[in-house]
């Protein structure tokens, strides 16, 4: 039996605060690699530095992911900052050159997670989500990269707002630019991932597509309880034109 084990972070009072270390464990089971080490991470030529907290890192073995975890009905938020971000680390010569970023995106059948479990156990929002996931995307940064900037279809594009007078209040993702992969672009890709790679202009000749389920004898441990992650359909997408 595996165990997915779930690390405490104080302070945790928001369930969807909770809910991101909950799909990194997952992600660690299948991986491995460490969570959400920060490095200072220094540039190979020129000293510059940038400060990184990849989701899941093992420079050894090649691993760096970024894990995002969505509802049945919702996106995926590409914050700009942080696509950029992953620009500099990727090309940037940050990591040796067989290191690439994937992102990890776990769809889940939960709602009402915010008003639901704000208050309660940790062991209930886990039980709900290890029961609950739909499928599991593994994309690499390239193809991510391209539905942020491309404008397609299944993506849907925010400009930062900008304040008509300083006393003007803005939440905090209205001062950000981002795209959204929407939820048909996923359910897309789940479905039909050659077909819609090459629907949003890319080549199927660049990319591999492998089709694999998430064995059913892994467990996750919480704050009490040891509970089973049920099975669930992965497509596992990469860079043909990378090497790792």
């Amino acid at each position: 039996m595996q165990i997915a084990e779930y690390e405490h972070q104080e302070p945790l009072k928001a369930a969807t605060t909770r809910e991101g270390p909950i799909f990194e464990a997952i992600a660690q089971s299948i991986y491995g690699g460490r969570r959400k080490s920060q490095r200072q991470l220094c540039h190979a030529g020129n000293g510059d530095s940038l400060t990184s907290i990849p989701d899941l890192l093992d420079i050894e073995r090649g691993i760096a992911k970024e894990v995002k975890g969505v509802g049945i009905d919702n996106y995926v938020t590409l914050d700009e900052v942080q696509i950029a971000k992953y620009i500099l680390l990727q090309a940037g010569g940050y990591f040796p050159d067989n290191l690439l970023f994937d992102f990890e995106i776990f769809r889940h059948r939960a709602s009402g997670l915010a008003k639901t479990f704000l208050s309660e156990g940790l062991d209930g929002l886990i039980e709900e989500l290890a029961n609950g996931i739909q499928f599991h995307l593994s994309l690499p940064f390239s193809l991510v990269y391209h539905l942020f900037s491309s404008g397609c279809n299944y993506t849907g594009r925010h400009e930062k707002s900008i304040p008509k007078n300083k006393d003007q209040m803005v939440s905090s993702w209205a001062e950000k630019a981002y795209t959204r992969i929407l939820a048909p672009g996923l359910d897309a890709l789940m479905a039909e991932p050659e077909q819609t790679i090459k629907s949003i202009g890319l080549s199927n000749r660049s990319y591999s597509v492998t089709r694999l389920r998430f064995p059913s004898h892994v467990k996750m441990m919480g704050e009490k309880t040891l509970t089973p992650i049920s099975s669930f359909p992965s497509i596992v997408i990469r860079d043909v034109n990378k090497k790792r």
